[in-house]
């Protein structure tokens, strides 16, 4: 597995194998804690060489070890194209409504096949 993208941003989806991301950013700015974030995502493209399902395992930790949300594993079937050229995957996960209690930086990290990749973004208040 190699990932070609792993970001945090306003929205994502995939549309027919495009992945299309808006507002990709590394930090959030609230007016006060707590706060409810209304509404962000994670994105992410894969590129795998081989056939076959893998287990990709997505979480979001805060600086002390706590999770934001429960840790995602995602089931893939990668299927090489006839010309037998790397097969891209895409990933977007939707987070509605999340609790931030204090400032924090969060680590965002993308396993697959013994890898892992990994991002980062801050909660802070608004200057």
């Amino acid at each position: 597995m190699k990932t070609d993208i792993l970001t945090v941003c306003d929205s994502a989806t995939d549309i027919n194998g495009k992945l299309v991301i808006v507002g990709t950013f590394d930090i959030i700015h609230v007016k006060n804690f707590p706060t409810i974030y209304p509404t962000f995502a994670v994105a992410g493209r894969m590129l795998f060489d081989t056939n076959g399902e893998r287990e990709v395992h997505l979480s979001i930790k805060s600086k002390s070890g706590e999770d934001l949300v429960p840790p995602q594993t995602m089931k893939v079937v990668v299927k090489l194209p006839a010309s037998g050229r790397p097969a891209h995957v895409n990933f977007t996960l939707s987070l509605n409504n999340t609790n931030f209690t204090q400032p924090d930086e969060f680590t965002v990290s993308l396993s697959a096949e013994g890898k892992t990749v990994e991002t980062k973004f801050f909660v802070d208040l608004k200057a």
